[in-house]
């Protein structure tokens, strides 16, 4: 969705390091600096040495060292600037004729420029999702389109000066499944397709994702990478490409996927000079020219939506008639990182935090009781190592989406921890001088239902599990969503 590629990449000439007999080796002490023209790339590339570490993306890349600019790169001629940082200096037709300048005030403007770039199918509450099933090979498992009129940005260049930002501001980056890196999830837009600039506008993600996932180390070290808290402290995004990992590097850059982020003392302005250094040891004694970019800020996580489909439950396989330990259950003060079977959430529990909200008390760990929580006051409040303080630790955070789903037999038990979820607060960690938590997320009051028909039910055979209940189940293909969201509130006294 990168405006800047409707025409063809600039290749300035780059500079190659060789030795006085042609050859490119990287340690060889008698090099040479030789301005040459870059070998032309198509883009997207079919083939690439998916093993670059470090590039600019115009005139430099550590796989070019190793083996010249023969070698097929993944980021040489990729643009790590927008097209709409050139062209704001020069001039342009104010388009002051047309209907969408000339009539339309800028707050009707905007609103059709929310109808044009808001993608409206994602992920439907109600679209049956069929990455987080055990479809076999050779199903359709195609995401949605979407319906983005990037085309729109292309009419002139006023529209595009003016909304270019807003297919990333408006959108949130949606994570269908996790893979093993970042390039095998399954979402939209990929990590790999995606320059710098675009991921410094990206505030707003939405995560499918089992129970299991959400309460143990997945969801906790995903969040951590996205380095929410050195968003909401100002920072901008290095214009780089980095290899794809998911461990966090230092040195010179924050690591955030293959992107990196830095932090300047200068005020922060889409557009201003960064140097663009190495991301690791690894280059150090490579003496390159200085070099900046312009880069884009990285702005504040404020949106997290968090989807359980029906199987995605810790008990979503146990029959509807079962005991209610064996029923679904969920609260934020449950489960968490090497958290013990008593601990994990069930109706008893959620159903007693649940009262003792009610009564005003907050519920945390009791380490020296057999009860897994006890009764505290506001001025206490905080979540201990658990999806809870997850979701506390996002200092930016204004909206929390929870998209629960389940079986139309299991209509009840979803209601049951509905009831109990508008109990809950999430205390955020965005503290004032004092050190004081001043914010929370709490229920907006509103509950949607809806419920559908998954492709289940036209073929029974694709993904039952082996459960003559759940097969018999999957034969009735009816299913029931809930929708609550948390909004940011200032936290009441206590």
């Amino acid at each position: 969705m990168d405006a800047s590629s409707f025409g063809p990449y600039y290749h300035p000439p780059e500079t190659v390091w060789i030795d006085r007999h042609g050859s490119s080796k990287w340690n060889d002490p008698n090099k040479l600096i030789l301005q040459r023209p870059r070998i032309e790339h198509s883009y997207p590339r079919t083939t690439f040495n998916n093993q670059c570490n470090d590039s600019d993306g115009a005139t430099f890349c550590d796989c070019q060292i190793e083996y010249g600019n023969a070698e097929k790169c993944m980021y040489l001629g990729r643009q790590v600037e927008p097209l709409a940082f050139d062209l704001q200096y020069r001039p342009y037709n104010p388009q002051s004729h047309s209907p969408l300048f000339g009539l339309l005030p800028t707050e009707v403007r905007e609103m059709v420029y929310s109808y044009a770039f808001t993608d409206c199918n994602a992920s439907s509450p109600d679209w049956d999702n069929p990455y987080r099933h055990n479809i076999p090979p050779g199903h359709d498992q195609r995401k949605p389109a979407t319906d983005v009129a990037i085309n729109f940005l292309q009419t002139c260049r006023a529209v595009y000066l003016e909304a270019y930002k807003l297919p990333f501001l408006l959108n949130p980056f949606t994570v269908y499944k996790w893979g093993t890196l970042p390039s095998y999830d399954i979402c939209r837009p990929r990590f790999l397709e995606l320059a710098p600039w675009q991921f410094a506008l990206i505030q707003s993600i939405d995560i499918s994702l089992t129970q299991t996932e959400l309460e143990g180390k997945p969801l906790q070290h995903y969040l951590k990478v996205w380095r929410a808290k050195e968003r909401h402290q100002g920072s901008v995004i290095v214009p780089r490409f980095y290899q794809e990992t998911r461990n966090v590097y230092g040195r010179h850059t924050m690591q955030s996927f293959n992107f990196g982020l830095r932090q300047p003392k200068l005020p922060l302005m889409d557009g201003m000079p960064v140097a663009m250094p190495n991301k690791s040891s690894i280059f150090l004694d490579y003496r390159s020219p200085p070099m900046s970019a312009r880069a884009m800020v990285a702005r504040p996580l404020k949106t997290l939506t968090l989807r359980l489909g029906r199987m995605d439950w810790r008990r979503s396989g146990a029959r509807p008639s079962s005991m209610s330990l064996e029923q679904l259950a969920f609260d934020p003060a449950l489960g968490g990182e090497g958290s013990r079977p008593a601990q994990w959430p069930t109706v008893p529990l959620m159903q007693r935090l649940a009262t003792e909200r009610r009564a005003g008390g907050w519920p945390i760990e009791d380490p020296d009781s057999k009860s897994p929580s006890q009764l505290q006051w506001p001025s206490q409040r905080q979540y201990i190592s658990t999806w809870g303080s997850v979701i506390s630790a996002l200092p930016s955070l204004h909206t929390l989406t929870l998209i629960l789903e389940t079986f139309h037999d299991k209509k009840a038990q979803l209601d049951a921890v509905i009831e109990c979820a508008k109990t809950w607060t999430f205390p955020i960690d965005s503290t004032d001088a004092t050190g004081a938590t001043k914010f929370e997320l709490a229920w907006d009051g509103k509950v949607e239902q809806k419920n559908y028909e998954g492709q289940d039910g036209a073929d029974p055979g694709y993904y039952a599990p082996d459960s003559p209940w759940i097969r018999q189940i999957i034969r009735d293909g009816r299913f029931e969503v809930r929708i609550m969201r948390y909004v940011r509130r200032r936290m009441k006294e206590a």
